[in-house]
């Protein structure tokens, strides 16, 4: 599957440098390592899409977790609307999985804790947009920076 991988780079990188672009910064090994995270092997069969923008409108009460308290009183009859946009979205066979991309110094933990309100978020936007129940939408971040990454479930 290397191979598979170094040739689509390849490709990739060609294709960008006939498009007149400027390729020298690219790393092929570091994008070879980033490409070989498990999660990009869970895609093949998968539809993808790149930068999907969202607008979607949520109860408040079920956004924000750490809010929950002061958002008791409205009984889901209060909503928010809110945009954002997912990094990488796969659907297919009922499942969709969030990838996320980030380039951090920090560690798995601290950006599972720190990221974990934004992916639920995306997930619950995701379920409501598309026909498929959040417990099978799956989150990832992806480092780019070390190369790792990070299951959100």
């Amino acid at each position: 599957e290397s191979t598979d991988v170094s040739a689509l780079i390849d490709r990739t990188l060609n294709a960008m440098e006939t498009d007149g672009l400027d390729v020298s910064l690219l790393d092929k090994d570091r994008l070879e390592e980033i490409l070989a995270n498990p999660v990009f092997q869970s895609l093949q069969g998968s539809a993808l899409y790149k930068e999907r923008e969202f607008l979607v409108e949520l109860p408040i009460k079920d956004t924000f977790a750490k809010f929950k308290d002061e958002f008791a009183h409205l009984q889901g009859e209060e909503t928010l609307i809110f945009q954002g946009a997912i990094d990488l979205l796969s659907v297919g066979d009922g499942i969709a999985r969030i990838i996320d991309y980030k380039y951090s110094s920090h560690g798995k933990d601290y950006l599972r804790t720190h990221y974990k309100p934004q992916l639920d978020l995306y997930k619950k936007a995701v379920a409501k947009i598309l026909p498929i129940k959040e417990e099978n939408i799956h989150c990832s971040i992806v480092n780019i920076r070390y190369g790792f990454q990070v299951d959100m479930d």
